[in-house]
């Protein structure tokens, strides 16, 4: 009885590591809408949108270097650690104003702005304008796995 009760254990250990193995396979998962998305930024770090359906992502003309966002954009820049830890961690603007949003990491990043999703790639960054109608409104962000970890407060 004891080594079937251990055989038992190995089978479901096996299968614990098959599903952890498919659900790490499929990555993250975004919506498509019928729109094909403009990447901004520059060349090397362009950043490709996947909105909800029904929701629009309005775009600015973004700098040509990294060099003139960070000057364009120094107070209204949000930085993205390789913690996915959001620096500054809360921020307001006015609505229809641009920020810059900018994935510090090496790694290629998935974030969601108020439920808008886009890839930043390592060192990447992406010029955004929140697609609110109605002020106040809190836009959560999230990055990666890590849920809320800095917020937008469009006035």
């Amino acid at each position: 009885m004891k080594g079937g009760t251990k055989n038992l254990w190995y089978v479901v250990i096996a299968v614990a590591v098959v599903i952890v193995v498919i659900a790490l396979a499929r990555g993250p998962r975004s919506y498509q809408s019928g729109t094909t998305p403009t990447p901004t930024g520059s060349p090397n770090a362009s950043a490709s949108v996947t909105p909800k359906p029904a929701r629009s992502t309005p775009s600015a003309t973004a700098p040509g270097t990294y060099g003139d966002a960070v000057a364009a954009y120094a107070n209204r820049r949000i930085q993205f650690d390789a913690m996915c830890q959001a620096v500054p961690s809360s921020m307001a603007i006015k609505k229809g104003l641009a920020l810059m949003l900018d994935n510090r990491s090496g790694d290629a990043r998935t974030f969601a702005v108020g439920g808008v999703y886009f890839t930043l790639p390592g060192y990447g960054w992406k010029i955004y304008i929140p697609p609110v109608t109605t002020v106040p409104t809190t836009l959560y962000i999230d990055c990666g796995s890590s849920r809320n970890v800095g917020t937008i407060i469009v006035q």
